[in-house]
């Protein structure tokens, strides 16, 4: 969505870092040198800055593009939550914060921060046709115990499971990430991989006729897919949140603390959207979607 809305603007991307590699070494390296404009896509990596060295290192981007480059920094797509002083002051020197959803917007607030609310941009991916819903998908979470519940829910109805976890890379295949990592990657172009796996999830959603869900991303393309769904809250309060902006009530969402297989098959009879609800989607998607124009107009023209 990202990458689609610059081309559409008509700008080029000069390079795009991985998330994982801190962006120091390309500052080192004069990749900043011939640039107008910084957007850091925050997803759900801002938060608890005081242990999380990405979380830091993203914040710093605010003011190294303000003050040594002299340019605009934009953070979008952020889920934010429980910064130190240091991480709040350095977002100070962002040209426009973007958050996901309301609780981050409010959050910020309170430290005298201003940003506007631009619902997930996956959200932007257009959404396959309903066919026949039949059977319930259920899939994995970031938290550990709550990936345990899921995947013994799925069992107990006899539900298909599917785990994003990343698998483990052996020492050749970690060396030669490393090694890759340390490369930008040039030009707007996704692997075709990633398009035709997030077109398989996408049609894999529309045909279930509930999805139980840990994950974020999938709590979100599953109301672009208007399929029924449960979820346990992730890491932060970003699945709970969403569904407060979607829905006014966070009812379809269980904490993962509390989360149990007994509680969450007695969710999935009952899963079905309400009349209301079903307005509640379409409204928000049509909000969201205006959103993400007035954003990138704002910010691309």
């Amino acid at each position: 969505t990202i990458l689609s809305a610059i081309n559409d603007f008509g700008h080029d991307v000069v390079f795009r870092w991985p998330v994982g590699l801190d962006w120091t070494s390309a500052a080192e390296n004069g990749l900043f040198d011939d640039i107008d404009l910084v957007l850091v896509n925050g997803e759900g990596s801002i938060h608890n800055s005081a242990t999380r060295h990405r979380t830091r290192q993203l914040c710093k981007l605010g003011p190294f593009a303000a003050r040594e480059l002299g340019v605009p920094v934009h953070l979008v797509n952020s889920t934010i939550a429980a910064l130190d002083k240091a991480a709040l002051n350095d977002l100070r020197h962002f040209s426009s914060i973007s958050v996901r959803e309301t609780v981050s917007c409010r959050y910020l607030q309170d430290y005298g921060l201003k940003s506007e609310v631009v619902p997930d941009l996956s959200l932007g991916h257009a959404a396959p046709p309903v066919e026949e819903r039949k059977a319930v998908l259920v899939t994995d979470s970031i938290v550990d115990p709550a990936a345990h519940v899921l995947e013994e829910t799925a069992e107990r109805i006899s539900g298909r499971f599917i785990s994003f976890q990343k698998k483990k890379r052996s020492l050749l295949e970690k060396l030669t990430f490393r090694g890759k990592a340390n490369t930008p990657i040039k030009g707007a172009n996704l692997p075709r991989a990633l398009e035709r796996d997030l077109d398989r999830i996408l049609r894999d959603f529309s045909g279930c006729q509930v999805l139980l869900t840990g994950r974020f991303h999938a709590f979100c393309l599953a109301i672009l897919s208007r399929t029924p769904v449960i979820a346990v809250e992730s890491n932060t309060h970003k699945i709970g949140a969403m569904a407060m902006d979607v829905f006014g009530s966070s009812d379809r969402v269980v904490e993962s603390e509390t989360a149990t297989v007994e509680s969450l098959v007695a969710m999935v009879p009952v899963a079905g959207f309400s009349e209301l609800e079903t307005q509640a989607i379409e409204a928000f998607l049509e909000k969201a979607s205006m959103a993400r124009c007035q954003m990138w107009e704002r910010i691309l023209a």
